[in-house]
Order: C-alpha cells, then structure tokens, then sequence
C-alpha cells in the first residue's frame, strides 16, 4: 500500500498544496491592509485640500461694494481636552504594539503547549484589552470635544470651518470605531481559545490599521493648530 503523505499533513500543515501557510497568509494580508490603508489616507489628503481651498479662496462678492471678501472665521476648539486625547490615542498605539508581540509570543509557543506534560502558566496577556479601553476612553473625548464646540454656537456663526472640523474628526472616529469592532473580535477570539497563529495574524494587521489611525490624528491636530 502506497501513502500519500500529503493527507497526514507532509506538506508541512499548510493542509494541501493550495492553501498558504500562515506566513504566506500574513504577507497577503498585510498588502491588503496596505492597499486599504493607501485609500483612507488619500480619503484624508482629498478632505485637506478641500478644507485649504475653502480657507484660502472662498468668500462671497459683497453686495456693497462689489468686491470679493473672504467668509472664513475660525472656530474656537477645546485644544486641551484634544491634546489629552491625543495622548490617549499614542498610549494605544503603545499597548496595541505590546500586543502584537504578545501575539507573535503565542504563535511561536502554540505548538509547543498542545504537547502532552506542557503547562501554560503565563497569564493572559493584558494589551489588547488596554488598546479596547484607551480606544473607548478617545472616541469618549472626541465626543466631549464635539458637544464643546455645538456648544460655542458655530454652527451658525462659522458653519463652514465647523462643517469640516467635524469632517475631519468624525470621519476619523468612524474609522477608528472600525478598528475597535476587530480588537474586540481578537479578543472575544482570544477567550474561545481560537488558534494561536490566527489570533496573531488578526491583531498584527489590526497593528498596522491602528497605528495608522493614530498617525492620521496626530496630522489632523497639526493640521487644525495651523491652518483652522
């Protein structure tokens, strides 16, 4: 009799010659993400040149004296409490990494713990549930920060620096809350026990998103200190 060593897993647990390995799917992906990431990020840049163009070139004609005047008037923004989540969103960033390599931690020790008299002593890692809280806690304060400035009047008063302040933030907290439903998967996936290396392939491009969020916050902040 002739065995094939295909069906008891030869090829190395890839399960057969045309299914990827978890490296192979980890590069896949990961160019997703990127390609993905690319589009949000032009999204943003689009936003930006929208928001220069009204600033520096919108107005109206006055009916007085026939001459263009600009209607542009800045917003006032509760800088303080936007900083404070600023920060919040970089601690993130710091625990979603921390994570990561706990995941990878995981991967690397998965086949080794289904061994019979090994013990998995470690605790459970605690990232990914700070990445969840400090997330929650930064959309809470844009939200704050949103209710501040209907607060000052400015939808009547300024309604177009208004309009696209909450364009920018509200569009970037939609896109965060994104990546907050995939860390809660991870987690909830992390409780079932689910397969150590898909858990890792979750949060490592659930890393690449998140940190990419961060990133676009802290251009938007720069981006309403100087040009709002």
């Amino acid at each position: 009799m002739i065995i094939d060593p295909h069906r008891f897993g030869g090829d190395g647990g890839r399960g057969g010659d045309d299914a990827p390995g978890p490296e192979e799917r980890l590069r896949r992906y990961r160019l997703g993400m990127a390609l993905a990431l690319v589009a949000i990020s032009m999204l943003f840049v689009g936003v930006t040149a929208a928001f220069l163009m009204r600033q520096h070139w919108g107005g109206r004609l006055s009916p007085d004296s026939s001459l263009f005047v600009r209607d542009w008037i800045a917003i006032p923004l509760p800088f303080p409490l936007l900083i404070f989540n600023t920060f919040v969103l970089l601690a993130s960033s710091v625990t979603m990494e921390l994570a990561r390599r706990s995941a990878v931690h995981a991967a690397i020790l998965g086949p080794v713990l289904v061994m019979p008299g090994i013990r998995d002593d470690e605790k459970r890692s605690p990232w990914l549930a700070a990445t969840i809280v400090l997330g929650m806690a930064f959309l809470a304060g844009q939200t704050t920060a949103w209710r501040w400035v209907a607060a000052q009047g400015v939808l009547q008063t300024s309604r177009t620096a208004a309009s696209f302040f909450y364009l920018l933030t509200v569009t970037h907290a939609l896109h965060l809350a994104v990546g907050l439903m995939v860390l809660i998967y991870a987690a909830v996936a992390t409780l079932m026990h689910k397969p150590a290396v898909s858990r890792r392939i979750t949060v490592d491009v659930a890393s690449w998103y998140w940190h990419t969020m961060g990133l676009l916050w802290v251009y938007i902040m720069i981006l309403l200190a100087v040009v709002r």
